[in-house]
């Protein structure tokens, strides 16, 4: 399941996954989106920008985020 989610009119994909021991449904995004949440002082930039950081699982890099499920689900596995 590939969508995506909104934040300060950008929208970033996001997928859904099950993982093994971790749960199902697990939303995982980008970096781009992590760096739009936090700023370089590791920071929120807003409130919203928080409230979306806690609902992330994980985050990946772009190319990362397309790859089949499976192989997602190993990468995120192997890197938690």
């Amino acid at each position: 399941m590939s969508d995506f989610i909104t934040f300060q009119n950008n929208a970033f994909p996001i997928r859904y996954l099950s993982l093994k021991g971790w749960g199902e449904n697990l939303p995982i995004s980008t970096y781009d989106l992590q760096n739009q949440l936090i700023n370089d002082h590791c920071l929120y930039t807003n409130e919203e920008a928080q409230q979306i950081d806690e609902q992330i699982f994980f985050y990946v890099d772009n190319k990362e985020i397309k790859l089949p499920e499976t192989t997602l689900g190993t990468l995120v596995l192997l890197n938690l």
